[in-house]
């Protein structure tokens, strides 16, 4: 879920394109039921996009290690007032966790624009409804996409967020936040992530992130870092 420009390395990072509800990526997906029912294989594909409940061919990310914000970075969203409120209530929620997901290591506030496709600033997410996302930049056929360009890995250093008024903003955040990649859907965990039908953050999800802060970990782990810590399976 990247606007980012589709070449060498941003290319796996950059044009992701995402659906709407539940979010399932434009390109081929699987019908297929995804058999793993262990948590640590959700965590696995949702950080380092690998393992049997990830979307080989959609990972939506860079697989391997952690993406996401530095410690210390505080996330000004700045939300189009033009948003269906329903819409900016799911936001909401999102912003409002990512405080409790990280240990307070990145928080984040909201601010109301009335801009008209905002262009965000370094330390700012920008989320913006149109119903016409690929003049927007996104990937022709994508409902909602997301640009973290520049990018310095492992870190983002701002975000924007676009896409159909009622789409599944919440998911895209999931990208533009936490670096989350592609499950397989539809999955056992369906509607307990934010990547699989749960339009906002999950305890799931919330849990998941707090074990990784817990164990010293963040953006730049490692999938080795992360079996180190027992947070995926080795």
């Amino acid at each position: 879920m990247s606007l980012r420009p589709i070449a060498a390395l941003l290319a796996s990072l950059a044009a992701v394109s995402c659906g709407a509800s539940p979010p399932s990526p434009t390109s081929t997906t699987t019908t297929i039921q995804a058999r793993s029912t262990d948590p640590k294989d959700l965590a696995e594909a949702l950080l380092v996009g690998s393992g049997p409940l990830s979307d080989a061919a959609n990972r939506g990310c860079a697989p391997g290690r952690m993406l996401g914000w530095q410690s210390g970075s505080l996330i000004t969203v700045r939300v189009s007032s033009q948003l269906p409120q329903s819409s900016q209530a799911l936001i909401q929620q999102v912003v409002s966790r990512i405080g409790e997901a990280t240990l307070g290591n990145v928080n984040a506030t909201i601010h109301m624009t009335d801009d008209v496709d905002p262009q965000p600033g370094v330390g700012e997410i920008t989320i913006w409804g149109t119903t016409n996302p690929a003049g927007a930049g996104c990937p022709t056929g994508a409902l909602l996409c997301t640009s973290t360009v520049p990018y310095f890995p492992p870190y983002f250093t701002h975000a924007r967020i676009v896409g159909i008024p009622t789409g599944n903003f919440p998911h895209e955040l999931g990208h533009g936040v936490f670096g989350f990649c592609h499950t397989l859907n539809p999955n056992v965990f369906d509607k307990e992530t934010i990547m699989a039908g749960a339009f906002g953050l999950s305890d799931r999800d919330v849990a998941m992130m707090q074990s990784v802060y817990r164990a010293g970990l963040g953006p730049g782990a490692t999938r080795a870092d992360l079996a180190n810590a027992g947070i995926i399976n080795p």
